[in-house]
């Protein structure tokens, strides 16, 4: 059925008349009275009684005439709640970040929400290939993270400052005492793992095999821990060593002062040190709205 002659059909009961009715709709009266006519030829039954010259409605015609408004009047509301649902949601922003940005970051969208308390800041954290997926299907507007090369493939990076990536070792280590370790010095060391199969599963070491492109990585991992409170404690115990973000917002030390109340590590640079570059990222696929790009200009700024 033509909803179209539906509404076609309720404006001529509810104006009584096929040329009123047209001009609220804004077409000719023919195509009122041929969208009756074919309503009625559809149902096969009489909708409005012409004999007395009122167009009023035939019992039939009252029947289909108040299932009519219904439908109208579903639609209408309909249509407000998809306006009403897509105003929301271009006021709010879905921001991704890892775990090591989170204390940082979370202090300066807090003061976002304060200078513009009518956008809703959605907060999402994830490992850094989470949040790049999640930008590429759409479930995030922005991500903030370490940035690898692989990143820069397909998502548009807005760096925010430089970080270096450090050993992490135990006061007990004997190369504690070293001021840099080279990379052939890590390669021997017993590892930590973040991850439970290969030590490049884990996304730090991914920025650490982008600072030497000329050669492949040969990891050793002794043992591995997917939580970051066992990991460093693994460290802190000498079980081997580490790798670790050292950057304006995040340090192993602050991590560990939290959650243990000392800091019984070292943290030792690459020779030659190992940069990475922490950024504002979003996919190329789509431009930021007006409420990510506020809030990627205002995070820029706060750095």
């Amino acid at each position: 059925m033509d909803f179209r002659k539906l509404t076609y059909f309720e404006a001529v009961c509810r104006e009584k008349s096929f040329t009123k009715a047209a001009q609220i709709l804004h077409v000719t009266q023919p195509s009122v009275t041929i969208a009756v006519r074919d309503l009625e030829n559809e149902l096969n039954v009489c909708l409005i009684d012409r004999c007395r010259g009122e167009f009023t409605p035939t019992p039939e015609g009252a029947f289909v005439l108040q299932r009519a408004r219904y439908l109208i009047q579903t639609l209408e509301e309909t249509e407000q709640e998809i306006h009403a649902f897509l105003r929301r949601r271009e006021e709010r922003v879905r921001i991704g970040y890892a775990v090591q940005i989170r204390s940082s970051l979370s202090t300066i969208l807090s003061r976002f929400r304060n200078q513009y308390p009518g956008i809703t800041v959605m907060e999402n954290e994830s490992p850094t290939p989470a949040i790049a997926k999640q930008l590429e299907n759409g479930e995030l507007d922005l991500g903030v993270v370490a940035v690898s090369k692989d990143l820069e493939k397909n998502l548009v990076i807005r760096p925010l400052f430089q970080g270096e990536l450090r050993v992490c070792v135990s006061k007990q280590n004997l190369i504690s005492q070293a001021p840099a370790v080279t990379l052939e010095e890590f390669e021997r060391q017993p590892l930590i793992s973040l991850s439970l199969k290969d030590p490049m599963d884990s996304y730090i070491f991914r920025i650490l095999q982008d600072a030497y492109p000329n050669r492949v990585l040969e990891l050793k991992p002794h043992m591995s821990s997917m939580m970051l409170d066992s990991y460093f404690r693994y460290i802190e115990n000498n079980d081997g060593v580490g790798l670790t973000y050292y950057d304006p917002w995040f340090t192993p030390t602050q991590y560990q002062k939290e959650s243990s109340g000392h800091n019984s590590c070292i943290l030792l640079p690459f020779d030659p040190p190992c940069q990475y570059n922490v950024a504002v990222v979003f996919t190329r696929k789509r431009p930021l709205n007006k409420q990510s790009q506020l809030l990627s200009d205002f995070i820029q700024q706060a750095v």
